[in-house]
C-alpha cells in the first residue's frame, strides 16, 4: 500500500490557496480551472477544511461547482504510529511539489 498525507500538522499552512487548470482528458470546448483552499477554522485540532471551487467553461458557458471536505490533520509521528500499530512496515519518502514538501509512505504488511 502506498498513502501519503496532503497535510501534516507539520506542513499545513493557514488560508492555502492552490490554482491549476485541467490540461489532460478532456474535450477541446471544456476549459476547467481547480481552486483549493485549505482552512483550519480551529487551529490545534485534528481537522482542517479543503473547500475545493470548480470554474468549468463549456462552450464559452461559465459554471461554478464547489466541494467542500471536512479532512483529519495529524504529525508524522501519528502517522508513523498509526501505520506501526496496525502492522505495516512503512518506509518514507519525500518529494515536494510546487515548493512543498510532502511524505509517502510505501507500507508492507506481512500475511
Amino acid at each position: 500500500m502506498v498513502c501519503g498525507p496532503d497535510d501534516t500538522k507539520e506542513t499545513f499552512v493557514q488560508n492555502h490557496v492552490k490554482v491549476s487548470h485541467a490540461a489532460a482528458h478532456k474535450p477541446e470546448h471544456v476549459e476547467v480551472v481547480f481552486i483549493e483552499n485549505n482552512f483550519d477554522p480551529v487551529p490545534g485540532d485534528t481537522e482542517y477544511d479543503a473547500l475545493m471551487i470548480y470554474l468549468i467553461r463549456e462552450n464559452g458557458q461559465l459554471s461554478i461547482k464547489h466541494d467542500l471536505h471536512h479532512l483529519g490533520l495529524f504529525s508524522l509521528d501519528v502517522w508513523r504510529r498509526l501505520l506501526l500499530d496496525v502492522g505495516f512496515e512503512s518506509h518514507e519518502a519525500e518529494y515536494v511539489e510546487d515548493g512543498k514538501s510532502f511524505v509517502e509512505f510505501a507500507c508492507i504488511k506481512s500475511a
